[in-house]
C-alpha cells in the first residue's frame, strides 16, 4: 500500500509540477495523437487532416487534443500502478510496454469515435465526452480545457476553428 502510494507522490510531483508546465511531452503526444487519429480516418476512406493538435473533417467541429486529455496522465499511472504491485522485472519489462501502447490505442480510437459521432449522431458528442469515452478509455482521467472550463470557449472555438477539445 505505502509503495503505491508513495508511486503515486512521486508521479504527482513529476507530472503537475514539471511535465505539465513544462508542456513539451503533452504536446509531443497530443500532436502524434492527432496525426495518427487523422491518419487511420483518411485510411478508412474518410477525409481527415491534423492540424497541429487538431482533428478536422468536412461538416463537423472537429476535436483538438489538450494537455490531460491525451492519454500522457493514464500512461503514469498505469506505470506507477504496475510497478507498484508484485511481480518480476522480466514480466514488467513487457507489460509496460505493451500497456503503453494500448492506453495510446484506446486514445486514439477515442478521437476516431468522437469524429464519428460528431459526424453521425452529434447529439451523442456531449453525452459521450463528458462520460463515456472517457469512462471507456481513460478511467480517472479529469477533463478541463486551459480556462478550467468543462466546456469549450467560444474563444477557442474562433481562434482555432475547432468546436470541440479532447
Amino acid at each position: 500500500m505505502f509503495k503505491g502510494l508513495a508511486i503515486y507522490g512521486i508521479w504527482y510531483v513529476v507530472y503537475d509540477l514539471y511535465l505539465l508546465p513544462d508542456g513539451r511531452l503533452d504536446e509531443w503526444l497530443s500532436v502524434n495523437v492527432a496525426h495518427v487519429s487523422a491518419a487511420i480516418i483518411s485510411g478508412i476512406g474518410y477525409e481527415a487532416i491534423a492540424d497541429y493538435r487538431s482533428v478536422l473533417m468536412a461538416g463537423v467541429p472537429g476535436v483538438k487534443i489538450i494537455n490531460g486529455c491525451n492519454g500522457l496522465t493514464t500512461i503514469g499511472l498505469f506505470i506507477g500502478f504496475v510497478i507498484a504491485f508484485p511481480g518480476s522485472w522480466k514480466h514488467r519489462a513487457w507489460f509496460i510496454p505493451a500497456g503503453i501502447l494500448a492506453i495510446y490505442m484506446a486514445n486514439v480510437f477515442r478521437v476516431i469515435v468522437m469524429l464519428g459521432l460528431q459526424l453521425y449522431w452529434p447529439a451523442a458528442f456531449d453525452p459521450m465526452h463528458s462520460f463515456g469515452m472517457t469512462t471507456l478509455c481513460e478511467s480517472g482521467v479529469e477533463r478541463e480545457d486551459e480556462h478550467g472550463s468543462s466546456k469549450p470557449s467560444e474563444d477557442m472555438n474562433k481562434q482555432t476553428g475547432v468546436g470541440t477539445h479532447l
